[in-house]
């Protein structure tokens, strides 16, 4: 490549990182670390900022990073970059989940310019895309727009369907509540929940206390979503009335390997933006997934031919504040590029 070339490289890599920042993670953990080497964007799993007494098997870290691709990969086709991606470069047991290397300019023809066109609005959603934990509406959502999602799910190697079945959404409850019980029994889970909960409005990751609701006691929801007002400061409302009847969305994958974990990441974070693309929330109802022998259950209670990997809850909510993000300079690295 050219010096000319090699900067405006660099420039979408460099606006790759600070897209693929903004992705959601466990606990916003943020569990990744990054480096530009030459024209390529290097990212690995950050192993200091995983939660092994809630994520045993890192698998929602490594989920966590899916979504940060994607949105690095979004970035760049959102650009008349060409690129080439490498997953796991290194091979799957290595911490370097991805490598994005610039290729230059492309002569694009109209059917692709359309497609990088559909991928430049998702990227442009990345920055509205919120975890709600408000309350939903009961609106019912159109099973056209339910398929859109899965068919987005499926360009990513990776499969969405809706618990629809009355006897499967009473599965999920059961299994969340028992789920959630025995977590908040164990104390070095609340322990490390505790970390990564936070009423320090400078504090750049985990879960601040203006996106949790408040725990007065006053409510029971059927579908418990979780506690993150550890510290009592929590500033949403209290009412989140999470129940069986809201519209839920299971992702899984074929596989339960690191790879299937990273696809099923990219899968989620497409699927989210497109649900804020056109207005709606989401939040994560993550604690029968998280128990080995609960996600087991689940599993054979609903009858699935795949591994669960991710079920959230979609509606329509009112709008909440965006949670912090670390800056680039505390993830990204640039030394063998600048020389500095």
């Amino acid at each position: 490549m050219t010096a000319a070339t090699s900067h405006h490289a660099r420039m979408a890599l460099r606006r790759a990182a600070d897209r693929a920042r903004m992705a959601p993670s466990i606990h916003n953990t943020q569990p990744w670390r990054m480096e530009i080497d030459g024209d390529a964007l290097v990212l690995s799993l950050d192993p200091e900022r995983l939660v092994p007494a809630i994520d045993p098997h890192a698998r929602q870290s490594w989920i966590s990073c899916g979504c940060a691709l994607f949105n690095a990969r979004a970035s760049l086709a959102g650009e008349d970059t060409g690129y080439r991606i490498s997953r796991f470069p290194e091979g799957e047991n290595s911490l370097v989940f991805a490598r994005l290397e610039v290729l230059g300019a492309l002569d694009l023809d109209e059917d692709e310019r359309a497609a990088r066109g559909t991928l430049r609005e998702i990227a442009a959603t990345i920055p509205l895309r919120r975890t709600n934990r408000t309350r939903f509406t009961e609106d019912e959502i159109s099973t056209g727009f339910l398929a859109r999602l899965s068919a987005a799910a499926l360009v990513e190697g990776a499969i969405l369907t809706a618990v629809h079945r009355e006897e499967h959404r009473e599965v999920v409850a059961r299994l969340t509540r028992r789920a959630d019980a025995r977590q908040f029994g164990n104390p070095a889970f609340r322990a490390e929940l505790r970390n990564w909960s936070t009423d320090d409005p400078d504090r750049p990751d985990g879960v601040p206390a203006i996106a949790v609701p408040k725990v007065d006691g006053s409510t029971v929801d059927e579908i418990p979503l979780r506690d993150f007002d550890s510290h009592g400061h929590g500033r949403l409302p209290a009412d989140v009335h999470s129940t069986r009847h809201q519209t839920m969305m299971l992702l899984g994958t074929d596989g339960d390997s690191r790879s299937d974990w990273l696809r099923a990441g990219e899968a989620l974070e497409h699927v989210f933006l497109e649900i804020a693309r056109f207005g709606y929330a989401t939040s994560p109802i993550m604690q029968a997934l998280e128990l080995p022998e609960t996600r087991s259950e689940f599993r054979r209670e609903l009858g699935l031919n795949f591994y669960p990997q991710f079920l959230f809850r979609i509606g329509r909510a009112g709008a909440t504040a965006p949670v912090p993000r670390r800056d680039l300079q505390d993830f990204l690295h640039e030394d063998h590029l600048t020389g500095h």
